[in-house]
């Protein structure tokens, strides 16, 4: 019985596949029923989605990921609030940042300079005196060299960096412009607070010159008369009137009129055919004429001050020695220096490394 058992088990383990069996080879079976025929609505529905979606890569782009948000999180162009960018944790030094939720002023103290001759003692100056009067620790990242890709070969681009940085760097909504010769004294968190109420810029005075010394009179008054432009003073211009001085700005770019360069062009254009003498300086000053909020005396950057002026003051001018290039930017010329203030900002070896 037991013998039985297992001859019937090895001969249905031996059993062959017959030629008839068309599964058992192993082959592919072939379809029984057709595939289903898709609805003709669903065709069309396909085939329209593959159409729009053709079309959407026509369309310009609206939106753009910052390339130091390390969250990737998609930003709208065009956008008013420079806090935009800060509020996904990015800052314009590439760095992560605070966040924030809304779209008042992050608090931050932006400083600006640019020179077209670069002068590292110059700069390491103005560095360390600013940093050396803040009390803010945040101060020590904000300092930032602009330089715009806007050609205004037209003017000395050291007037009119200030006013065109907001145009290259949107995020920059508040901020300090200042002249690399100058010696910063004064805490600029408390030059940021002002309130500048409904001007664009803000700026100390100097009387010691009037606008009398910069323009000929006579013209001026011709052109007031004459002339229907929104950056021609309605009423007769003060011949007496102090300058601003351009040296130290605040600037709120969120304020600051579209038309404010191409006043500056005009008025540039204007004295020019009149007069051959230096016109870079007028032309700022007469588009700034009663457009900017007038910052307190001590604000004032003066030539040449005195040890009295000096205690007082907020900035001062740089007396150490400076470097001046060509317009092709190859030949250096150094002045020697006229003063030891700058000296208390910056180390003999930092002096003895960055003059070489």
């Amino acid at each position: 019985m037991s013998s039985s058992f297992y001859s019937t088990t090895a001969t249905n383990r031996r059993k062959t596949p017959s030629a008839e069996d068309p599964f058992a080879s192993g082959s592919i079976r072939p379809d029984i029923d057709p595939g289903p025929n898709p609805r003709p609505v669903l065709k069309l529905v396909a085939f329209g989605s593959i159409i729009l979606l053709g079309f959407l890569q026509f369309l310009p782009a609206t939106h753009f990921r910052y390339p130091s948000d390390h969250l990737r999180n998609w930003l709208p162009f065009h956008t008013e609030s420079p806090s935009a960018l800060t509020k996904y944790g990015a800052s314009i030094e590439g760095n992560s940042s605070f966040e924030t939720g809304n779209d008042e002023d992050d608090g931050k103290v932006r400083i600006v300079s640019w020179m077209d001759c670069l002068d590292l003692r110059l700069l390491a100056v103005l560095v360390n005196s600013t940093l050396s009067s803040s009390r803010l620790e945040e101060v020590k990242e904000i300092v930032t060299n602009a330089i715009s890709e806007v050609d205004y070969s037209v003017f000395i681009f050291e007037k009119v960096a200030p006013f065109v940085i907001p145009n290259v760097h949107p995020f920059l909504k508040k901020f300090i412009y200042i002249s690399p010769s100058v010696i910063m004294k004064g805490r600029v968190e408390e030059l940021i607070g002002s309130d500048l109420s409904n001007y664009a810029v803000a700026a100390a005075e100097n009387c010691e010159r009037r606008l009398s010394n910069l323009v000929n009179t006579a013209v001026l008054d011709a052109i007031q008369r004459s002339v229907s432009k929104p950056w021609v003073s309605e009423a007769p211009y003060a011949k007496n009137a102090c300058i601003p001085d351009l040296n130290l700005l605040l600037i709120d770019s969120m304020k600051l009129e579209g038309d404010f360069l191409q006043a500056v062009l005009w008025w540039r254009k204007v004295l020019n055919q009149s007069q051959r003498s230096s016109i870079e300086k007028p032309a700022f000053v007469l588009a700034l004429y009663k457009r900017y909020l007038k910052l307190s005396d001590p604000w004032l950057v003066r030539e040449a001050p005195s040890s009295k002026i000096t205690n007082n003051s907020m900035v001062i001018s740089y007396d150490g020695p400076k470097r001046y290039c060509s317009k092709t930017g190859t030949d250096k010329v150094l002045e020697a220096d006229h003063g030891n203030i700058w000296r208390g900002y910056l180390p003999l070896l930092a002096d003895q490394i960055l003059g070489d």
